[in-house]
């Protein structure tokens, strides 16, 4: 105890006397551990935490890639809207497949004069999705397939922890409209509380509607793809699979060939549930202990 009570003499003494390095390090390590929680945060959500969905080690990120120009599924670039739907119709070994695109949109209603609109996290989709992940409303539905077609998309479903934040937790809210980006949408359902997928503070959900620039989009690759095997499909089948797609389609659209090879073995799936481990940077520490060196 006399000598931990003498080292912390010392180091407050040090300290008192450098009060620049005190504060850099106060500030540094501040700044270390909030990035640190954060990137922690992720990665328990991406990496450690199991993904609770059904069939989770059948799920698939599918991408581009391209030998000539050095582009593997690290590179995570996605197909464009009109691959996806040739993929999706042609795809034998695949359950479902499904696009989505994360975005902000404000919300307001169903009372506008009660609650101030606010800006929030939301996922559009193709109406499938929740099929394929096997999740399933504790209030009301998710969607139906034509609920993808324009005119029929303005419908949402709202995470468990967005109902009872901006709701109240009130069971009346599935039938309700509520106001996004200006349109009105019906409330069709509510999210269990277990659910998640890819960020925590994740509010809504809606359709990604099917649109003429959707079907003929061939250059824009803003959407990412999920897929899913039929029981009993391996990786190997399913990649061999998506392989002969990207051939064909490289052989119908000469633009294509820019982005996926088509090349039969080349990789285009990534499982989602890849990795298992997580390492969290000790840089600021580092940075703190080579400080202490200078000053002492």
């Amino acid at each position: 105890m006399d000598i931990l009570r003498h080292d912390l003499r010392y180091a407050v003494r040090n300290l008192l006397n450098t009060p620049g390095f005190t504060a850099t390090s106060v500030l540094t390590l501040a700044l270390g551990i909030g990035a640190n929680t954060a990137m922690f945060t992720v990665a328990n959500t991406l990496l450690l935490r199991p993904a609770p969905f059904e069939h989770a080690d059948q799920l698939y990120w599918v991408y581009n890639t391209n030998e000539k120009q050095q582009l593997t599924v690290s590179d995570q670039v996605p197909p464009s809207s009109g691959d996806f739907l040739d993929w999706r119709r042609a795809t034998r070994l695949f359950d479902h497949m499904v696009a989505w695109r994360n975005w902000w949109f404000s919300v307001a209603g169903p009372h506008e004069s009660e609650v101030a609109a606010e800006q929030v996290r939301g996922v559009n989709i193709s109406p499938a999705f929740f099929d394929m992940l096997g999740v399933r409303a504790v209030l009301g539905r998710t969607f139906r397939a034509d609920e993808e077609q324009p005119g029929q998309d303005h419908v949402v479903v709202l995470t468990d922890g967005f109902w009872h934040r901006r709701f109240g937790g009130d069971p009346r809210i599935v039938g309700q409209k509520i106001v996004i980006d200006g349109q009105p949408f019906t409330v069709v359902g509510v999210l269990p509380p277990t659910f998640y997928f890819l960020w925590p503070d994740s509010a809504i959900f809606m359709p990604m509607p099917v649109d003429a620039n959707f079907r003929g989009g061939r250059a824009a690759h803003n959407i990412a793809l999920l897929a899913r095997a039929a029981p009993g499909v391996g990786r190997d089948q399913a990649q061999a699979e998506i392989a002969r797609l990207a051939h064909d389609l490289a052989l119908g659209y000469r633009s294509y060939r820019v982005l996926a090879s088509g090349r039969r073995g080349r990789d285009f799936l990534k499982p989602i549930t890849g990795r298992k481990e997580a390492s969290i940077s000790l840089t600021s520490c580092a940075m703190v202990r080579n400080g202490l060196k200078a000053v002492v």
